[in-house]
């Protein structure tokens, strides 16, 4: 079930969590995993994001925002698969939109998330 994200606590106690894992299973995005939490800060409709957690923890590998340009929904989500974080549209079985790694450069992450 999503769980919102509309304050920093909610937001620390599941966004650290991911950052741990990501850490330690999924080292290709760990460095890139705050860059692309500050667009969503910067590019989302206020109160719009929600996570979903992973098993009995808070922190997961799934959240959806809704773009504050565009009023449309996006799944953000870790995908094992390509070992990427991908944006898709609406859900988390929507379009792959975007992905991006620990090589994806912070001015293609503000690029997506302004025209997202």
């Amino acid at each position: 079930m999503p769980t919102p994200l509309s304050d920093l606590t909610s937001l620390q106690g599941y966004t650290i969590p991911a950052l741990k894992r990501a850490l330690h299973h999924a080292k290709n995005v760990a460095d890139i995993v705050p860059a692309v939490l500050g667009n969503i800060m910067l590019y989302a409709v206020p109160d719009s994001l929600n996570g979903r957690g992973n098993g009995n923890s808070t922190g997961g590998n799934m959240g959806w925002i809704t773009s504050a340009a565009t009023g449309r929904s996006y799944a953000v989500v870790y995908s094992h698969k390509s070992q990427s974080i991908e944006i898709r549209d609406r859900n988390q079985q929507g379009r792959v939109l975007h992905s991006f790694t620990n090589a994806t450069p912070n001015r293609d992450l503000i690029s997506v998330f302004a025209s997202l």
